[in-house]
């Protein structure tokens, strides 16, 4: 099913990122880049299969996390620190909570038109309602 893919890719970026985090403190560039790149992906694959329309506030929330995901894993490699990728694997886990409360609805294929996708929002603030 289509929740049980995106269970699978938040299982997925979270062990990318957390080999990653633990390749930077072991100074192995190579393995950096490629979990890096491999969290990246995945990070976009998440974010392109939301359902804006079915899932309003919780997807413009999975989608902020997941473009601030992406952000601490840029910092990281710019910086060549764990620490930003460490606070990325924490969104990480609160994106996957959510997902897993929630159910999110998620559109796979892909949909046609993400462009128009709302930016803001969190889900920290759906989680208090």
């Amino acid at each position: 099913t289509p929740h049980a893919l995106v269970k699978i890719l938040f299982d997925e970026l979270l062990q990318a990122l957390e080999a990653a985090a633990l390749a930077e403190r072991n100074g192995d560039r190579v393995k950096v880049s490629d979990k890096q790149a491999r969290a990246m992906s995945i990070l976009f694959a998440l974010e392109s299969s939301l359902d804006f329309d079915k899932g309003g506030d919780i997807s413009v929330g999975l989608a902020q996390i997941y473009r601030e995901a992406r952000r601490l894993l840029l910092v990281g490699a710019k910086e060549r620190s764990a620490e930003p990728v460490d606070q990325a694997i924490d969104q990480g886990a609160i994106a996957r909570h959510d997902f897993v409360m929630w159910k999110m609805p998620v559109a796979l294929p892909l949909s046609k038109d993400r462009s128009s996708a709302p930016v803001a929002g969190s889900t920290s603030r759906l989680m208090n309602s």
